[in-house]
């Protein structure tokens, strides 16, 4: 499997008459997420006549329904599903933890959206996930659930932060990302303590890390 790091690392040489000058620099690398679909539903209770005579000018979303059968979905079936629909390849580029769905959908009105991501880290470690949200969502990492909101708030970058185990080499992450308002903003990033007992305040970006292609 091929890797995608979260820190490239260059080398630059300039060679002038009696001169020469090297410089290393860095760029990081960003995040990629498959998108693995939108949904809703076309009335919020089939049930109510009232709600039905809403279908022609509403749709609606929860965060209750299971769009897709979490967390076992299967991500290269739906992946190359979507890249068929899209025509080009269902990849979110992730800059700065920013996870933007609204560059694939252009569906008005509410939908959720399933994201999936492959992490590889260098070692078996206590690692913080940051998250900032502005809507509802449910994060899976390796299979069990790691977080979950059921809110609708201002978008600030540490609106939950949730202390998970991440193993060593590849690390399964599945979001589950509502929009219910005319936009949404999500980011995830993980943060590592530098040493045992440190709160996320006092850790930085784990940049030594890498997507999974």
């Amino acid at each position: 499997q091929r890797q995608w790091p979260a820190r490239h690392v260059f080398k630059a040489a300039l060679q002038a008459p009696g001169r020469r000058v090297d410089y290393d620099f860095g760029v990081a690398g960003a995040g990629l997420w498959k998108f693995l679909g939108a949904y809703y539903d076309p009335v919020r209770d089939p049930d109510n006549p009232d709600h039905k005579g809403t279908r022609m000018q509403h749709h609606f979303v929860s965060l209750k329904t299971a769009y897709l059968p979490e967390p076992e979905v299967n991500v290269d079936e739906l992946y190359a599903l979507w890249s068929h629909r899209l025509g080009r390849p269902a990849l979110l580029p992730s800059y700065e933890y920013e996870i933007e769905p609204e560059r694939l959908i252009g569906l008005r009105g509410p939908w959720c959206a399933y994201l999936a991501r492959t992490v590889v880290s260098p070692e078996d470690r206590t690692a913080f996930m940051a998250i900032g949200n502005s809507d509802s969502y449910r994060v899976y990492l390796n299979g069990k659930l790691a977080a979950e909101r059921e809110e609708y708030v201002w978008w600030a970058p540490f609106n939950n932060v949730v202390e998970v185990q991440l193993r060593k080499g590849p690390n399964q992450i599945l979001v589950k990302l509502l929009r219910r308002g005319e936009t949404v903003r999500f980011t995830l990033g993980f943060r590592v303590p530098p040493s045992p007992g440190k709160k996320f305040h006092a850790s930085d970006w784990a940049v030594d890390m890498a997507d999974q292609l």
